[in-house]
């Protein structure tokens, strides 16, 4: 919960975000808290709002808080993510995560879309045939 505020109450932690939207009678297990700030760690009620997960990541896409390539410790690139989500109902999250490089719980992220949100749409033909070309050498 990298940069989010946490209370610990008995055996539970919970977002501080969380525990300020429930004392003004706000709670949902569905939708995300959205901070309409750009600011994660900040409690202010009149700065939070629920909502889906898209549309958190559309804000942070906005806001230019999602980084993706240009995050120096990226190990793919938007069109890896693309030929991900091409192959993903395809094949087996192992075999892609061994494909790629990566984990299989990147991999797993990627298909939910929680990294690489402002990736849109899969690899076109003339991506995936550069790929396989590639990936035969």
């Amino acid at each position: 919960m990298g940069g989010y505020g946490r209370f610990r109450i008995g055996p539970h932690l919970y977002l501080a975000t969380r525990i300020v939207l429930a004392i003004k009678g706000i709670q949902s297990n569905v939708l995300e808290v959205r901070h309409i700030c750009n600011n994660p760690s900040c409690c202010n009620p009149n700065h939070l709002r629920l909502g889906t997960h898209a549309a958190n990541m559309k804000d942070k896409v906005k806001i230019g808080r999602v980084k993706g390539v240009k995050n120096p410790k990226a190990k793919l690139t938007e069109i890896q993510v693309r030929l991900i989500r091409n192959l993903a109902n395809k094949m087996l999250t192992l075999n892609l995560a061994n494909l790629f490089n990566v984990s299989r719980n990147q991999i797993r992220m990627i298909r939910t879309r929680k990294q690489w949100p402002h990736v849109i749409g899969v690899a076109t033909d003339k991506e995936v045939k550069a790929f396989l070309t590639k990936s035969k050498d």
